[in-house]
């Protein structure tokens, strides 16, 4: 595969988003009280969202991660695996799920469901969600198309050595799938 060298969405927009995101969530969350709202991350992707969002977030919020995954590479594996539960999410307790993007939904609404099942009352967000995703993200950067592959501010791409590379980049660029 050859990485295209275009940027489709610079920081300087994805600030953007995140500051409204930022907002959307402190009207939220605006009358909850000191560790009665969750963060919780899914690694490794939403790092770089969720700390950006809530770096503007003026409400109390704790902060959780779990790694939870369907993919190998670029590939969906169909399968999810999450691990590091975090033990606090018990009923009732507000949970914002972060993610980088949204492409099937698997990933996140499977880990939705189960916080749910503890009791949980989650709302999810994400930088970008794919137009084919069927599943409502509450605080969302953008839209994106199904046919970009994209890398860059938590998205990666694994070479062909095994290593997932281009999650630190502050910018989102997109790969292309012809040789």
């Amino acid at each position: 595969m050859k990485l295209v060298d275009r940027t489709l969405i610079g920081f300087k927009k994805i600030n953007q988003y995140a500051e409204r995101v930022a907002r959307e969530i402190d009207d939220n969350y605006k009358q909850f009280q000191l560790s009665d709202v969750v963060a919780v991350g899914i690694l490794k992707g939403a790092v770089p969202w969720m700390n950006l969002v809530l770096s503007k977030v003026t409400v109390p919020i704790e902060i959780e991660y779990i790694k939870a995954s369907s993919y190998n590479g670029i590939f969906s594996k169909g399968k999810l695996k999450i691990e590091c539960m975090p033990k606090k999410i018990k009923d009732g307790t507000q949970v914002i799920l972060f993610d980088d993007i949204v492409d099937t939904a698997e990933t996140m609404s499977k880990v939705k469901q189960k916080f749910e099942k503890k009791g949980a009352i989650v709302k999810t967000s994400a930088l970008f969600k794919r137009e084919s995703a069927d599943f409502h993200v509450d605080f969302l950067g953008r839209i994106v198309s199904d046919g970009l592959w994209l890398y860059g501010f938590g998205m990666d791409f694994q070479n062909s050595y095994g290593q997932h590379i281009y999650r630190n980049l502050p910018y989102v660029k997109i790969l292309n799938k012809n040789k």
